[in-house]
This record gives structure tokens, C-alpha cells and sequence, in this order.
């Protein structure tokens, strides 16, 4: 119930071919507001374990108002991976909401150039990290809603060049 933080670092292909290092970062949380019921209607349709989490139903303390059934389809993302050596790990729920942000990340950063990682292209007064966070954010939101996550922050940043040549020439 309470925020919950996770951290990577991702390697990506900028537009102008250039490989990067990225650190991808996210908060996030069990969503605990309250639903309209187009919206409900709207995730019922995606995920049938959130029938009955139109609305918070359990508060502990009085201080962490939660759905249930929001919970039960949060902690139900959990599979199994093979790593490069051939074992299954399996992967927590929270590692499902972090490999969304590093994918959407890659997407994201895959758009640009190496110089638009630092100036911003769609807003003067805005910045690059503020442009990439808001992509980011819009890529990933839904489908952690529709999981019973509320997303509260995710970010892309430090990027650094694979190749150590540029780093040292940079």
C-alpha cells in the first residue's frame, strides 16, 4: 500500500544511431481513488479481476484506503523469465510495472537524437527531461490503471554513451 519506488539502467538506440546508457526510474502505488463508472466500465472490459474495485472497500488506520480487488490484479503479474543462462526467475508485480517503464522508455528515447536528449523540441519553456518524463508517463498510465497501479512518477535520465571513446571525448 504505500509508494513504492524502482530503478534501472536501460541501453537504447538514439535516432541518429548512437548506443546510450539510461537510468529509468518510477514511483508508483496501488490506486486508491475512486472511479466513475464509464471509467470502471472502461478497465472491467481489460481486466475482469477488477470487478468489485470500482472504490476503495478496506482503510487501514483510517490513513490507506485500498481496493481489494485492485490488489489481488496488482500482485497477479507475476510470470516467469529466462535469463541468457536458461533459469526461470520469476518476476515480481512490481518488476512487471518497471519492465513497462523501461519499455516505454526505450520508445521514447528511440525518438530522439543525441542532442534532443538535452534541449526540449515541443515547448521553449519546457525541458527535454520534462518532455521525455510526460511521454513516458502518457505511454505507461493506462496500462498500469488497468492492472489496479496508479502511476505517479516515471523518468528517464543520466545518459551515457556505451561506446567509452565518445564518453572520454565528450
Amino acid at each position: 500500500l504505500r509508494n513504492r519506488y524502482r530503478n534501472s539502467t536501460i541501453k537504447v538506440i538514439s535516432k541518429d544511431g548512437i548506443a546510450l546508457k539510461a537510468d529509468v526510474s518510477i514511483n508508483f502505488t496501488l490506486d486508491s481513488e475512486a472511479w466513475t463508472r464509464g471509467r470502471y466500465l472502461d478497465l472491467l472490459r481489460f481486466n475482469i479481476m477488477l470487478r468489485d474495485g470500482m472504490t476503495p472497500n478496506e482503510n487501514i488506520d483510517g490513513s490507506f484506503p485500498y481496493s481489494q480487488a485492485r490488489a489481488r490484479s496488482a500482485l497477479s503479474y507475476r510470470s516467469k523469465k529466462t535469463s541468457a543462462e536458461g533459469e526461470e526467475q520469476t518476476q515480481r508485480w512490481d518488476d512487471h510495472v518497471l519492465a513497462l517503464a523501461e519499455e516505454a522508455a526505450r520508445e521514447v528515447l528511440s525518438e530522439r537524437s543525441v542532442e534532443d536528449l538535452w534541449k526540449a523540441r515541443e515547448n521553449e519553456t519546457s525541458s527535454a527531461s520534462e518532455e521525455i518524463s510526460e511521454k513516458i508517463k502518457f505511454l505507461i498510465r493506462e496500462n498500469l490503471q488497468k492492472a489496479g497501479v496508479a502511476l505517479l512518477n516515471a523518468k528517464a535520465a543520466n545518459f551515457s554513451s556505451i561506446d567509452e571513446t565518445i564518453n572520454k571525448a565528450k
